[in-house]
Order: structure tokens, then C-alpha cells, then sequence
């Protein structure tokens, strides 16, 4: 199928366009929770970020993805099988190959397709027409995006991952074996005198790989005041211009919520809880009397015990937080359950005056 690309002051053309998803490898080492669990398939309101990602993208018209991925087959396929009217092909590697690699694999040798190539994890991305008519503009066979932030004079600092491009970049890779897009393509195309353009959009969410990215991402999109439940296609209810909740949550009378926090479906908050956003608490949550949640993501069906304090941290799916437990920029996984640790100070006034009394070192 083509489909027409806007092009600004002069005639729309017809252009083939292939969506190419670099989805992260496991990050062995330096982050537990992308060690157990490709970012592709991280939870966001209740799916896998990669289902969001592509569920926009075949809304918008893209009926050809190449998911270029090395290990987890199987769970990155089960994660997408219902996204209607897009034709999805998984390109397994058997080695990594870099992001121009999976550029070089995914094209086929094809000289009339556009790429639109992007990172598995992005929350929410932008309008591929913006992109598209961005590319167009200048007149490069490759365009990089990058975000703005109203907080930053500095762009560059909030790489986007997303890429535009013609077949044509191919000329400039070697036939076979690894390549990166920042460490190989760019600087030989600017090596032959190709150029490659830059833009700048004022976007709200990033690209994530670890803990970290993964709730700087979150908070950029809380922050940014886009309807969630459209943007997400969700039906919470928004209690405020802060805190959206499903229709059966259980929040206790007394619970204190200073958002953006998001509270899903079958969550429990008991008596005394308070909840710093931006916060995702995810379905069949529950947690226990009194206890402090500040700028966290907490997965579907974990356990937060009463007395617990948890900042600027990630829990994963089915886990279990113990009573009194301090969980400090740190990842909880379901095989391990959090407990009794090492004293630490948690970061930030907040947590800071509410006595934390038992820690969890990262």
C-alpha cells in the first residue's frame, strides 16, 4: 500500500514507508530489571510500550513493521499479536548487528521505501505526517530527530532514537556485520559529503532502556498534559487535573495523592497511603496503610506492604515489598522479594520527612 506523504509547497508524492523497530537487547549488568526483561516489553497503563508503539503507528497508517530484536522471540511476538492492519515481521539476529545493521537487514535491497526507523520503547510517538514532511524538507537521505524541552537550551541532550531515511543510506554500510547508526552511518556519509539533517521537535516522551530513562520518559509524559486516555486509548476516570483512576479502584478516604499519578484497574490503596507522581500504578496493585510511593512505577499485581517507602523506583510484575521496607532507586523483581536492608537516606524533601526506617542498597 502507498501512502501519500504531506510535503510542504510543492506537490505530495507517493512513497512506500516501512516502520523498522530497533527493540534494546537485554542490558546484562548494569540494570536489573532490562537484565530480566527486554524494555520493549515493559508495561506502560497496562501493555507492553511495544504494542503501544505499533498500535500508533498502524492508526496513522503504517501497514509494515520490521521488529529487529536478538533473543526474546517469542514474548515480543506474543506482545503484539492484536494489532490489527499491520503486516509484522520479526528479524531475529543470531548476532547483534547495531542499529544500521538492522537498518542494511530490514530494507532488502527495496531503493523506493522510506524507513521510518524507531526505538522499541517510546511511549508516545509523534505524528509520523510531522516526521515524514520533516524528512521531505531536508532534502537529506537521512533525517535524526531530536526533543526539545522547555527546561533545556540544550536539544542534543534528548536524542529521540527516531530516524528517517531512504534505502539509499545502505550505499554507505558495509555488506555484512555490525554497524552503528552514531558510530558508523552518520560519520561516513559526512565523511563522503553526504549530509544528514538535524531536527528539533517539542516532544514529550523519549526513547528508555533502564530504570533510569524508563521514569524520566514517564515524567515527561505525565507532565506534558496530553489526554492520556485518548492517547492511550484508556477509560480511566480523571479525578483531577492530576490523578486519573479506574472506576474500581479502592482508594482509602484518607489516601493523599499530589500528582500526575495514574491508578489503574483493581488497585487497592489503603488508609494513610500517601502517592508522590508522576506515578503508574499498574492493575490488581495493592498497598498497605501508610505507606510513602514518590515518582514510581509499580507493575501489575505486586504487593506493597504498610510502613513502606518506595522512591524514584520500579516493581515488577507479581512482586512482594515487605512491611518497614525502604526501597531507594532500586528495581524489585517478583523472585526477588524486597525486605529488611542497610540503612539508607532517601533522596528528595518529600521522602525526607516522613522517617524512613529500613532500606534496600541498589
Amino acid at each position: 500500500m502507498f501512502r501519500r506523504m504531506p510535503m510542504t509547497g510543492r506537490n505530495q508524492l507517493k512513497r512506500r514507508i516501512k516502520a523498522v523497530i530497533l527493540a534494546p537487547i537485554r542490558d546484562f549488568g548494569r540494570c536489573k530489571l532490562a537484565s530480566h526483561m527486554c524494555a520493549a516489553l515493559w508495561p506502560v497503563a497496562g501493555k507492553p510500550v511495544l504494542n503501544r508503539l505499533l498500535s500508533s503507528l498502524a492508526g496513522q497508517g503504517i501497514d509494515q513493521a520490521v521488529i529487529c530484536f536478538y533473543g526474546d522471540n517469542q514474548r515480543l511476538k506474543d506482545a503484539v499479536k492484536d494489532i490489527k492492519g499491520m503486516q509484522i515481521e520479526f528479524l531475529d539476529e543470531p548476532l547483534p548487528v547495531g542499529s544500521a545493521g538492522c537498518i542494511r537487514d530490514a530494507s532488502y535491497g527495496d531503493r523506493n521505501t522510506l524507513l521510518l526507523v524507531m526505538h522499541a520503547a517510546i511511549i508516545s510517538p509523534p505524528k509520523v505526517s510531522t516526521l515524514i514532511e520533516a524528512h521531505h524538507e531536508s532534502k537529506s537521505h537521512m533525517t535524526v530527530f531530536f526533543a526539545s524541552d522547555p527546561q533545556s537550551s540544550q536539544p542534543e541532550d534528548h536524542a529521540l532514537e527516531i530516524y528517517v531515511c531512504d534505502t539509499q543510506v545502505t550505499d554507505y554500510m558495509p555488506s555484512q556485520g555490525y554497524f552503528d547508526i552514531k558510530e558508523g552511518l552518520i560519520p561516513e556519509m559526512v565523511r563522503v559529503g553526504q549530509t544528514v539533517a538535524a531536527k528539533v521537535l517539542p516532544l514529550h516522551a523519549t526513547a528508555f532502556r533502564d530504570r533510569q530513562s524508563c521514569l524520566s520518559a514517564l515524567a515527561n509524559y505525565l507532565h506534558s498534559g496530553v489526554d492520556i486516555n485518548e492517547d492511550l486509548s484508556l477509560d480511566l476516570i480523571r479525578r483531577s487535573k492530576d490523578l486519573w483512576t479506574a472506576e474500581n479502584t479502592q482508594l482509602a478516604a484518607d489516601v493523599a495523592i499530589h500528582g500526575p499519578v495514574v491508578v489503574m484497574e483493581r488497585a487497592v490503596i489503603a488508609s494513610g497511603v500517601v502517592i508522590f507522581g508522576p506515578t503508574i500504578i499498574e492493575p490488581d496493585v495493592t498497598i498497605g496503610e501508610n505507606s510513602l510511593i514518590d515518582n514510581t512505577v509499580i507493575w501489575a499485581k505486586a504487593n506493597i506492604a504498610s510502613n513502606c517507602r518506595i522512591h524514584r523506583s520500579i516493581i515488577d510484575h507479581s512482586a512482594t515489598v515487605r512491611p518497614n521496607s525502604v526501597v531507594n532507586e532500586h528495581v524489585v523483581l517478583r523472585q526477588n522479594t524486597a525486605g529488611f536492608g542497610t540503612w539508607t537516606n532517601l533522596i528528595g524533601a518529600a521522602t525526607n520527612r516522613l522517617q524512613p526506617h529500613i532500606a534496600i542498597p541498589e
